[in-house]
């Protein structure tokens, strides 16, 4: 009786020694170097201009495209 429950006990410090491991290499997380963040910001700032001059461009082309369309409208009223 006395030698299984040495086995068992054995058992469960492997296991949590493994869950000990698993947890460690959870919280590890490699931090990013100002660098890198400096990069992703600035690359963010320019992805927002790019976004914000398409959308300025194409309000553009639908208010031409819309002036034309009154004006042919007029055209052919007269």
């Amino acid at each position: 009786k006395g030698e299984k429950g040495e086995g068992e006990e054995k058992e469960k410090k492997k296991k949590r020694k493994k869950k000990r491991g698993e947890e460690k290499k959870k919280k590890k997380k490699k931090k990013k170097g100002k660098k890198g963040e400096k990069r992703e910001k600035e690359e963010k700032r320019r992805e927002k201009k790019r976004k914000k001059k398409k959308k300025e461009g194409k309000e553009g082309k639908g208010e031409k495209r819309r002036e034309k369309k009154e004006r042919r409208k007029k055209e052919r009223r007269e």
